[in-house]
């Protein structure tokens, strides 16, 4: 699909932004101790160039960007998956899909065996809570697991209301140490355009302020043309939504400050993937390529004491370095198996530059694969520079025949890291269903 799409706003690459390291700050608590309260917040479908930290030029991301500037922001983070179940599952377990099993095109649950970030920090004494979107997060994908409490919201419940849900179980639980993991699908479509200063306000065409799940379709489909203004207000919803996700986190932020909780608390805000806006044929639709726009995620983690405030980390980073690195700051021991690194060598001034290859799969039968080594991405057969061509425009692989074997020899390695784990069929109950086929996952004939 082309010609009813129009050409849309290229990324704003992070890698525009200052690279350098800035400023020293008090240690991270001793090995061992580790910090009081460690919230995980993931706010699903979030471009990483459409929040101000990252350079966008509207007022999408206040709090956030007030936020960041006490936290070390990594400008080049790679997700694992370009759908949301694939993604969270990389997240919790530093693994890439096809070793921690969890795929919703296939309806398979987390490996049995696979271990879990709140499974570590659980036997490491921690209360471990997560208020989810449910979906594709629904208890039953085994995302669950090593959780005390594991609650799925209502469905459209704004990120305001999930912020306060972890902000009572945090007040009633002052004196434990505790994992928070905070989820939420508010920015993801269906989206809503809101008159906010700073945003559109004189669209006058034929879309609705609603951009629902079945206009996205249409439009996707081809049976709906829309123009270079419609696109625009699709952009502006998205970014309201992002606007009014925002305010859930100032909500959030404001209570931490408020309760001295900052001071001793290792918060990582990031999310699962992004979304396209027309840049290779679709609008408002993820987890169908793997394309820069849907891999690229922001990532921000406030170290306790707020050490290193301020600091940009240019190099190459992955979603598979989250827990690793969680656990490395509370002193918790790492699996073995996982498969990502911790971060902490990538914010002390002076740190070299280490880009992580990158390596992420399509959730769908058979699965499609990219792998990034900065400048080079492999996607599938095609082999893109993304130094000389960030947009993906230009296939070289013709040209790169060998680089693109070396690539390809890169993954086969990397999936003979582990055997396939076990996995289990995943029967849904009816409300997940609706609420699936309200995110668009289900069409409202299809049954799982």
């Amino acid at each position: 699909m082309a010609s009813h799409v129009p050409p849309l706003l290229p990324l704003a690459l992070a890698g525009a932004l200052s690279a350098g390291c800035r400023g020293g700050a008090p240690p991270v608590p001793d090995e061992g101790t580790g910090p009081q309260r460690i919230i995980l917040i993931s706010l699903d479908t979030v471009r990483p160039d459409h929040l101000g930290t990252y350079g966008y030029d509207r007022p999408t991301s206040p709090a956030i960007d007030r936020f960041a500037a006490s936290a070390v922001v990594f400008e080049d983070a790679v997700a694992q998956a370009s759908a949301t179940l694939s993604s969270h599952a990389s997240i919790l377990t530093s693994r890439i899909p096809r070793h921690h099993g969890a795929s919703f095109s296939a309806r398979h649950a987390l490996g049995a065996d696979v271990p879990t970030l709140a499974g570590q920090l659980r036997a490491a004494g921690y209360r471990t809570v997560a208020f989810t979107g449910g979906g594709q997060l629904d208890r039953r994908f085994g995302l669950g697991r090593g959780f005390q409490v594991y609650e799925e919201t209502e469905l459209n419940q704004n990120f305001r209301e999930t912020a306060g849900l972890g902000i009572e179980w945090l007040r009633a639980n002052r004196g434990e140490r505790v994992f928070l993991f905070l989820h939420t699908y508010e920015p993801h479509h269906p989206y809503v355009a809101r008159g906010l200063p700073g945003f559109e306000s004189d669209y006058d065409g034929p879309l609705p302020p609603i951009i629902s799940v079945e206009l996205l379709k249409e439009i996707n489909s081809g049976s709906r043309a829309i123009d270079e203004r419609d696109l625009r207000h699709i952009v502006n919803a998205y970014d309201t939504d992002l606007r009014s996700t925002d305010d859930g986190f100032r909500r959030l932020h404001r209570f931490l400050r408020r309760q001295h909780f900052l001071e001793d608390a290792l918060i990582v805000l990031t999310s699962d993937h992004g979304e396209e806006f027309g840049e290779h044929g679709s609008v408002g639709w993820h987890g169908h390529t793997l394309y820069e726009e849907l891999l690229r995620v922001p990532l921000i983690v406030k170290l306790p004491g707020n050490a290193h405030a301020g600091t940009r980390v240019s190099s190459s980073v992955r979603s598979l370095d989250i827990a690793p690195t969680i656990l490395d700051l509370a002193g918790v021991p790492i699996p073995e198996t996982f498969q990502g690194v911790s971060l902490r060598s990538l914010w002390s001034p002076g740190s070299a530059s280490e880009d992580r290859p990158a390596l992420s799969e399509l959730d769908a039968t058979p699965p499609s694969v990219s792998y990034r080594r900065r400048p080079w991405k492999l996607d599938g057969v095609r082999l893109f520079n993304l130094e000389a061509d960030p947009l993906e425009t230009r296939d070289v692989a013709p040209a790169e025949a060998r680089r693109v074997e070396e690539l390809r020899q890169a993954v086969e390695e990397w999936w003979g890291l582990l055997p396939p784990p076990s996995t289990n069929a995943v029967e849904l109950e009816d409300s997940t269903l609706e609420q699936l086929r309200a995110l668009g996952y289900l069409s409202r004939q299809e049954q799982p």
